[in-house]
């Protein structure tokens, strides 16, 4: 019903039927919250969109998680990284927490459009409450970092992406296998590598050596 409400560009008339159903002790489903999301994105400007959902979703607490992601997905499709921003800041003091697709999906699209200070602030953030950054979103931050000259914030990175155990996606991307990377990030990246491998190498050296 949703679907074929927003087919017909009526949003006034979708959010009255979501409505209706709350007074009826109707809860949507995923699918239903899914359409109405998206279906708004499509009926409507990209920011007017943003600004009824944000409305919207205030009075349906009921709808907050599914939602919250779906709104987020549809923000970062459309490259809306300061939006995307003020929405992760506003629900990150409500204990929000998105599932993995939608928080490296959010987080590439601030990598690419948004203060890199503050984008690396809000990564931290969610780090520190348990979500783990994908590979791709590391690389892009990476690159971000690298590129601007700042090595040693593009080093922590580094290293955390290490330690999580992707080093097995870095090597095949240095490699050349997937393709993508500036030649002098290749460079870059793979003389961290280097250079960790070696460290901790040596120190296992040393640790035999004195036994």
């Amino acid at each position: 019903m949703i679907f074929l409400i927003l087919d017909h560009q009526r949003v006034d008339d979708a959010f009255r039927l979501i409505e209706t159903m709350k007074k009826r002790n109707v809860f949507p489903n995923g699918a239903t919250v899914r359409s109405l999301i998206h279906g708004v994105f499509r009926c409507v400007a990209p920011r007017k969109a943003f600004e009824l959902l944000i409305m919207f979703l205030e009075k349906e607490p009921m709808m907050q998680r599914l939602a919250c992601d779906t709104l987020l997905l549809c923000l970062s499709n459309h490259h809306m990284a300061t939006e995307a921003t003020l929405f992760m800041n506003k629900l990150s003091g409500r204990g929000y927490m998105p599932d993995n697709l939608t928080f490296n999906l959010t987080m590439t699209c601030l990598i690419k459009g948004f203060n890199l200070d503050e984008t690396c602030q809000i990564l931290d953030s969610y780090i520190e409450r348990g979500l783990k950054p994908g590979f791709n979103t590391y690389l892009a931050l990476m690159q971000a970092l690298y590129s601007v000259g700042k090595c040693a914030e593009g080093d922590r990175y580094f290293d955390q992406m290490i330690k999580g155990g992707l080093s097995i996606f870095l090597t095949l991307q240095c490699n050349g296998t997937s393709g993508g990377l500036p030649v002098h990030l290749c460079h870059t990246i793979c003389s961290r590598c280097c250079t960790y491998y070696l460290v901790g190498y040596a120190g296992s050296v040393a640790r035999k050596i004195k036994q």
